[in-house]
């Protein structure tokens, strides 16, 4: 299909996060760098395809019409998964963002050809903070695994909800989701920390754990655990509504949001 690489940011973004995703070196041995053609190892990889198939079962549950429909996906990478899941849908045109130049440029022009996407595509290196798109214009805007990648979600979904038609619809995907046993061993390790003052932990962490003392942020990737509250207040106080989709065997979750105006 056609495709059109742009480029929305003109110097390279020199924050910790741009560096980590820019640097192709540290890259190189990942599943997604299909460079070389194996698309094989894409496709069978246990944790993509789980993501994958609940893309697919929290479409189908909210009856989620893709047909003729302007597609935004935000922080796509090599977009295995619009690839992937595009393809048949009938799309009317699809947007996909990155700030990491050579996924979104030189990765997901492979992707998009492997998997005959033949709709128009726009490939686009740019910030997801910073939307070069008209106001109301997108019918669907997704997001895998990339909310929880995001330092500033509040702008974030503030600049979603601007360019997002009053209809449109907002799939957020590929979130961790943790089980009791794992947020067990989280409080366990908290209170070990804590009585045993392990690098002075008392000096930053109460005695009552919050949700980032238990899952702690790694800033280098931009990697940010939310709670369920934490969603739930990001999501209602931007004027969205959302529904709350849990895959418990595969520790991941996914919501859809709606404009409730």
């Amino acid at each position: 299909g056609e495709y059109i690489l742009i480029n929305w940011i003109k110097e390279k973004n020199t924050a910790r996060t741009a560096q980590y995703w820019n640097d192709f070196e540290q890259e190189k041995e990942k599943v997604f760098n299909i460079s070389d053609g194996d698309f094989k190892k894409l496709e069978e990889n246990q944790h993509l395809g789980d993501i994958y198939n609940h893309l697919v079962e929290v479409s189908n549950a909210e009856n989620i019409v893709f047909k003729t429909k302007q597609v935004l996906s935000l922080a796509a990478g090599t977009c295995w998964l619009e690839g992937r899941f595009f393809n048949d849908k009938d799309i009317k045109h699809l947007v996909a963002i990155d700030f990491s130049k050579h996924r979104i440029h030189d990765l997901a022009s492979l992707t998009i050809k492997h998997y005959k996407l033949t709709e128009k595509v726009d490939l686009v290196y740019g910030s997801i903070l910073d939307l070069k798109v008209k106001d109301q214009s997108q019918d669907i805007v997704l997001l895998s695994q990339a909310f929880h990648h995001i330092n500033e979600p509040i702008r974030l979904l503030s600049e979603i909800k601007r360019v997002l038609k009053p209809n449109g619809v907002v799939v957020i995907v590929g979130e961790h989701y943790y089980n009791w046993k794992i947020k067990l061993i989280g409080v366990a390790k908290h209170f070990s920390k804590y009585l045993l003052n392990y690098k002075k932990y008392r000096d930053v962490h109460s005695f009552v754990p919050s949700y980032q003392a238990l899952f702690p942020p790694c800033y280098e990737k931009g990697d940010i655990h939310y709670s369920k509250l934490e969603y739930h207040h990001m999501f209602v106080g931007t004027g969205f509504e959302y529904k709350h989709f849990i895959d418990r065997t595969k520790t991941i979750q996914a919501f859809v949001l709606n404009t409730n105006e």
